[in-house]
């Protein structure tokens, strides 16, 4: 019984399935640490709502946000990363019949890129968030507006 042809045809088949295999793997990691998600959008969404419950309580405006209202402390954000940083924006907006305020922080040319945005397609551009609320505030609603944009690039 003579069976080394069997052999060698054997290995030649486990030879070309070891090499499929091996350049599956070596594509599809290849293609998958390539790849970039842009995942600002999210982020944007996720920091407009950080700074909803932070100046909300259920359906009302806290009373602290009226006066010197340190955002960034009071809502547990860190400052060296959403001021230094240059990849973080918000603006705050509350309207109410007898006041206005605003409260901004982080990368103001932010809101303009959000404008632009929202007009034509960039691949660069921050993404970003418009959010709108209506809370109560001394027995009257008033207008909250939060926009927020987020650029990281990172893969």
């Amino acid at each position: 019984m003579n069976k080394k042809g069997e052999s060698k045809l054997l290995s030649l088949w486990w030879l070309f399935v070891l090499t499929v295999v091996a350049g599956v793997i070596v594509i599809s990691t290849f293609i998958y640490y390539n790849s970039e998600i842009d995942i600002n959008s999210v982020h944007s969404d996720l920091l407009a709502e950080r700074i909803v419950d932070c100046i909300s309580r259920d359906v009302y405006l806290r009373q602290e946000v009226m006066n010197d209202f340190d955002i960034i402390e009071n809502c547990n954000l860190n400052s060296k990363i959403i001021e230094e940083s240059g990849n973080f924006y918000f603006k705050l907006i509350i309207r109410g019949d007898d006041f206005n305020k605003d409260i901004i922080a982080g990368n103001r040319i932010f809101e303009k890129d959000c404008e632009i945005k929202e007009k034509v397609a960039g691949e660069h551009f921050p993404g970003c968030s418009r959010k709108s609320e209506k809370l109560l505030y001394n027995g009257k609603f008033v207008d909250i507006e939060i926009l927020t944009g987020v650029n990281q690039r990172e893969k």
